[in-house]
């Protein structure tokens, strides 16, 4: 009898125990129905001081490190130690490791190419985007247009892309499958909306009436702008991404069918000052930052139903198979069992 009490004792603790991660409550094993995907490129974990360090107390945490979930993800492929931002997104999307940095990559069929086969709507955000980076690249678009073809396509760049039809993140408008938009108040100095007004705007509008949805949003601006050495505006780019992340984590919190990963690409390792005063430096002017060759491995971050696939170590290449792999909506709760039976 008194193997039977701490036998049960047992189980029921172990329930309990299993309803929590990263001391947060979460329930485990939901499968999310709507997934926002946010790529960084350039980004690195140690970037988020640049937040933290000049807020009025260095206790302030950002969104992205109040996620339940945090990892580290190999960037390497099989051609490259150090692959491109857009080499780097790819992988992550379509799974694979064989990235060449060619238009042959775009024969791989990406993560929303199989979502939309379950009836899952695919919406992608493209921010400042160069050609070689973008998913419509002119000199690869012949023989690889069923890589966006049933998306819903917005383009954040100073010029529109051949044959896009204009649009105004803040004015109410439907957005068809299949084509191409551009933001027209976007000019060489920026877009007329912060990125966090921008997206969920268009986020609103996207969802509306759709039962299962992937978002996809591929920033390249954080990484033009430390390339160019503009460390106030990179860390001001970077506040508008944690506040955009911060809406979704919200959003997250208010369901339990909702996924939102952040990963980076092409980390880029920065040199930061070693004591206050060079530090105070740089909160004025973006002085006494250095930036290194880029980073063999980027971060990432999660929240909301199936996060706890991205905690740990793994490749990039294995983000596609952690956001579609899990339980079905069982959870890991143990049941009462009967041990007689």
């Amino acid at each position: 009898m008194k193997s039977f009490i701490l036998l049960c004792v047992f189980v029921f603790t172990g329930c309990a125990q299993v309803t929590s991660l990263n001391l947060k409550k979460h329930q485990f094993g939901l499968q999310p129905t709507r997934i926002v995907w946010i790529q960084v490129a350039g980004l690195d974990h140690e970037h988020l001081a640049m937040l933290r360090f000049s807020s009025p107390t260095a206790n302030d945490k950002t969104a992205l490190e109040t996620s339940m979930c945090t990892g580290m993800a190999w960037s390497y492929n099989l051609f490259t130690l150090r692959p491109s931002s857009q080499e780097s997104m790819l992988s992550q999307i379509t799974g694979k490791k064989n990235i060449t940095g060619k238009c042959e990559d775009y024969s791989h069929k990406p993560i929303w190419n199989y979502l939309i086969a379950s009836s899952y709507r695919a919406g992608i955000i493209e921010i400042d985007a160069r050609e070689e980076e973008s998913l419509i690249q002119p000199k690869c678009l012949t023989g690889n247009d069923d890589f966006i073809k049933e998306t819903v396509f917005w383009s954040m760049r100073p010029q529109s892309p051949k044959g896009a039809e204009e649009y105004v993140p803040s004015v109410p408008q439907k957005f068809v499958s299949g084509k191409v938009y551009w933001d027209k108040t976007c000019r060489m100095n920026g877009c007329g909306s912060a990125l966090r007004a921008s997206v969920s705007s268009l986020y609103a509008q996207f969802e509306r009436n759709v039962a299962k949805s992937i978002f996809v949003i591929r920033d390249f601006s954080y990484r033009h702008e430390l390339e160019r050495k503009n460390f106030n505006a990179a860390r001001e780019v970077l506040r508008d991404i944690d506040k955009a992340v911060e809406s979704f984590y919200q959003l997250a919190g208010t369901r339990n069918d909702l996924l939102v990963v952040v990963s980076g690409a092409s980390g880029i390792d920065l040199e930061f000052p070693l004591e206050g005063k060079d530090w105070q430096k740089f909160d004025m002017k973006g002085a006494e930052v250095y930036p290194r060759r880029g980073e063999l491995s980027v971060p990432v971050f999660a929240q909301g139903a199936r996060s706890e696939n991205f905690c740990g170590f793994y490749e990039e290449s294995q983000l596609f198979d952690r956001i579609l792999s899990g339980p079905k909506q069982q959870g890991l709760e143990l049941k009462v069992i009967n041990p007689f039976n």
